[in-house]
């Protein structure tokens, strides 16, 4: 699992390291790495990664419906609770932006 998470830390770095300070990666960077893996668990189905990815090619919004869409997938393998409580997390319009913003200048000021 260390290996994995080693991994995936590693890619999102390589991803960003050549754009200037302030790029991150959006949270659905984590769907793309786990898709595989995920439907070799039977976790994600072959049909629900197809429909994802198969939004990319439909018009102009169709890569941010994809995205969109991954996300709240990867929102729903989250618990809602924990031993605390609640987590909080909620795919709502703010919540879903924010995690798949990836030019935080835009949005510091």
């Amino acid at each position: 699992m260390l290996r994995t998470q080693l991994r995936i830390v590693h890619e999102a770095t390589a991803r960003v390291a050549g754009e200037p300070i302030g790029h991150v990666v959006g949270a659905d960077f984590l769907y793309e790495e786990q898709s595989t893996p995920m439907q070799q668990t039977g976790v994600l189905l072959k049909e629900i990664d197809e429909l994802i990815r198969g939004l990319r090619t439909q018009g102009p919004d169709g890569e941010l419906k994809s995205r969109i869409c991954a996300l709240i997938f990867m929102l729903t393998q989250i618990p809602s609770r924990t031993i605390g409580g609640e987590t909080g997390l909620r795919a709502t319009a703010p919540f879903l932006a924010d995690l798949l913003v990836e030019d935080r200048r835009d949005h510091a000021r």
